[in-house]
Order: structure tokens, then sequence, then C-alpha cells
């Protein structure tokens, strides 16, 4: 009796324990309009970084590779975790997008946010920002980390978005109308 408690007890904690960080699954594909408020934490994956290998061009050319791991729907949120993390998600749209990309975490110390053009690799966004940089460096001033992004007609992208950090590790990711941002955003001059 006790053998077999044991052994379903075994089994109940290794079946929590794989909810906590989802499988490795191929990056999702998101269709995008200009109307609403997008969570996209629900839909990035993410994957650690410990040795700086990756970038835009190589997860472009080979998505498949790193072992992404899902948010299980949720914020990405790792606790204290110093080696870079990718996130990522393809982004679709039938018509031409004019949003913000808004990173609602302002303790993060460098993130890098960059959109490339799957047909033809060319990089349209590619934002170096952080809280260990001059606020002023920041494409648009605002106590989040914003950006504008354009999508084009009938076209893919991949959004990345690299983020490092040493504090807690958290990444609450959204894609909104200009009215979605709670602060008038302005660039910065």
């Amino acid at each position: 009796m006790e053998r077999t408690v044991g052994a379903w007890f075994l089994v109940v904690i290794l079946g929590l324990m794989a909810l906590g960080s989802g499988p490795a699954r191929a990056l999702e594909r998101v269709a995008v309009d200009d109307e609403t408020e997008l969570d996209l934490s629900r839909h990035m994956r993410w994957v650690a970084d410990p040795e700086s290998e990756l970038s835009p061009q190589s997860l472009l050319r080979e998505p498949q590779k790193p072992d992404w791991q899902s948010t299980n729907g949720r914020i990405l949120n790792l606790g204290l975790e110093s080696a870079p993390v990718w996130m990522g998600v393809w982004l679709e749209s039938n018509s031409e997008v004019d949003r913000y990309l808004q990173l609602a975490y302002p303790p993060l110390d460098d993130v890098r946010m960059y959109l490339v053009r799957a047909s033809d690799g060319e990089t349209i966004i590619d934002v170096h920002t952080g809280d260990t940089l001059p606020f002023s460096t920041r494409p648009i001033a605002h106590h989040d980390f914003v950006t504008r992004l354009t999508l084009a007609p009938d076209a893919r992208y991949l959004l990345l978005i690299r983020i490092q950090t040493e504090g807690a590790l958290q990444a609450p990711g959204s894609q909104q109308p200009f009215s979605g941002i709670p602060r008038t955003p302005r660039p910065c001059t």
C-alpha cells in the first residue's frame, strides 16, 4: 500500500513540475489587427541563452533550434535569472498595423527588442534600452519600455525580445493601439 501511494505521489509531483515551464514548442503565430490590445505574454515562448550565442538572425534562420519553453499563457517570471533570456513570437496581419509594443516591467537592466521580416531577414526594429541606460535613449518617453511597431499587410515578422538583468526577470509584454498606452507617449528629444 505504501509503495503504491509513494508511486502516485511521485507521478503527481512530476506532473505538477511539468506544468511549470511547458514543453519545448515551436514559436506561436499570432494574427494582429489595428484595433485591440494583444497580451503577447500569453503567446510568447522563451529560451535561456547562458553563453550569449543567439542573435536575431540565427533565430530567424533556425527558429526550431533552441529549446523554446512555453509560459503556459502567463507572464514570464523567472525570478533571479542573470543569463540572457530571449522571448519570441511570429506576428502576421492582413492589413497595415501601427501599434505600440510595451514591456511593462521598468526595472529590467538590458532590454533589446527586434522585429525581423521573415521574407528577406531585414531587421525592421532594433531597440536597445533598459534601466541602466539614460532615459533619453528610449525611443518613446514612457516609464515602461515602449516602441512603435508597424507591420505591413500580408507579411510575417519574428518579434524577439532579449532581456538580461541582475534583478527579478519578469516580462509582461503587450501590443496596443496608440490609445492603449496609459500615459501619452512622446518621442524623446
